[in-house]
């Protein structure tokens, strides 16, 4: 390889690694930070209807509730977070501190009328089938893009952190990561428009969990991909003028 094709390979990987390179840490655990609440559809008791709403004050959720679904947006990234119960089974739920020791994001099959898990131990992600967190991910003028990953970090249902693995599903396919001190290393997964949590028996000791911290990054795919493109013309230029 040339001094000149070099430059440009190395250009497009910088281009592409810059991409998703500013992580942004989002805390699940409430008080949440990191994010900011841009919709979420609430639940009336047990009910799975409710309406769209606006953000929530200051954007940031203080207090322990369910969802429906919920649309956040990561605040070091032009990213938007859409997440509910992909399976179904239940409504998203973000839980406090426990004596000491944070919650995060997990699922609840019922909900009271003031939006709390009933029992309140159903309040993570547990082994039921179809009881799922999903991610969709999306850029905030519009449109799906892949995201990259970094460290997740899972507590149990004692706000424990955990050891074992978590599952998860992407569009690299399924996969299993080993967790460690409750820290989870996701950047092996690649981009993907989205995660899908399983509660399958892989965590450990416990099948039940929360999220609660997550190292997310945009990446611009169209830009990417276009640029990337202009560097293998641009190398495709230098091979024809070496020739001539």
């Amino acid at each position: 390889m040339t001094s000149v094709t070099s430059r440009i390979a190395v250009g497009a990987s910088i281009v592409l690694f810059a991409a998703g390179a500013n992580a942004a840490t989002l805390n699940f655990t409430v008080p949440t930070s990191g994010f900011t609440v841009q919709q979420y559809q609430n639940v009336s008791g047990s009910d799975a209807s409710g309406a769209i709403t606006g953000a929530v004050p200051g954007g940031t959720l203080t207090g322990e509730a369910g969802f429906q679904n919920i649309l956040i947006n990561a605040d070091a990234e032009n990213l938007n977070i859409f997440i509910n119960n992909g399976g179904g089974a239940g409504k998203v739920y973000f839980d406090a501190d426990s004596g000491g020791k944070p919650g995060g994001l997990g699922s609840c099959r019922t909900l009271d009328a003031s939006a709390q898990c009933v029992p309140n131990s159903d309040d993570n992600l547990t082994i039921f089938e179809d009881e799922q967190i999903r991610m969709d991910f999306s850029l905030d003028q519009g449109g799906f893009t892949a995201a990259t990953f970094g460290d997740f970090t899972f507590r149990d249902d004692n706000h424990n952190l955990i050891n074992g693995t978590v599952s998860v599903d992407s569009e690299s396919g399924y996969s299993i990561v080993s967790v460690i001190n409750g820290i989870a290393d996701f950047s092996a997964i690649g981009p993907s428009t989205y995660l899908i949590f399983n509660a399958d028996g892989g965590a450990g000791s416990t099948s039940n969990y929360y999220i609660s911290e997550a190292n997310i990054s945009a990446v611009p795919v169209p830009a990417a991909v276009w640029l990337f493109g202009s560097a293998l013309g641009a190398l495709g230029w230098v091979r024809r003028r070496k020739t001539l």
